[in-house]
């Protein structure tokens, strides 16, 4: 018996360390820096003619830097500010993994038991519109399954598919990471 619950603890537990709302990393989102060249061109009553090089730089004005709280694991992305899950799909796939399962788990036991959710279905620009359409509207449509059929009318969940027109990134990055091949779960106000 202490066999088989340190087995059970053991598969749990890896499932929950794994997924990206069990993960506290803060990611730095974007830095914005705003700079310019100065240059007086004019001088009683006539323009000089002068070239900016190279060699003269920009006089920095301000520099922001953002953070936003992400957590990032191969499966989702977890946006704890928002409360914003993205559940990332491998290619030409629709169903849910054990890993997707326990990630939505975690996320819905994280939320208000009155709260709605949107799922939205998406997917990249491989293949036809009319197939992508479909595949994003099936992917989006297992994820409302899982969570009607686990937590019942609990949660009101409102599911839209995309298709390949909502894309997150460009054609190059998505064919390295997938980007584009996902649902996003937000929590509606």
């Amino acid at each position: 018996m202490k066999t088989l619950t340190f087995i059970l603890l053991l598969v749990f537990c890896g499932n929950a360390a794994a997924n990206c709302l069990a993960q506290e990393n803060t990611y730095l989102k974007t830095t914005r820096v705003l700079a310019q060249n100065h240059l007086g061109t004019q001088t009683s009553g006539r323009l000089l003619s002068h070239h900016i090089t190279q060699a003269e730089t920009p006089v920095l004005i301000s520099e922001e830097t953002e953070k936003e709280q992400f957590s990032v694991s191969k499966e989702c992305i977890y946006d704890r500010v928002s409360q914003t899950l993205v559940l990332n799909y491998e290619f030409d796939k629709d169903k849910l993994s054990d890993d997707h399962k326990h990630i939505l788990l975690d996320y819905m036991n994280l939320l208000d038991k009155s709260v709605s959710i949107a799922v939205e279905g998406h997917a990249d620009e491989v293949g036809t519109e009319a197939y992508n359409a479909a595949l994003s509207q099936r992917r989006a449509s297992n994820v409302s399954k899982f969570l009607k059929k686990t937590f019942g009318n609990e949660k009101q969940v409102v599911e839209r598919a995309y298709g390949e027109t909502a894309p997150i990134c460009e054609q190059l990055e998505n064919k390295l990471k997938g980007c584009n091949r996902r649902v996003v779960l937000t929590v509606q106000s």
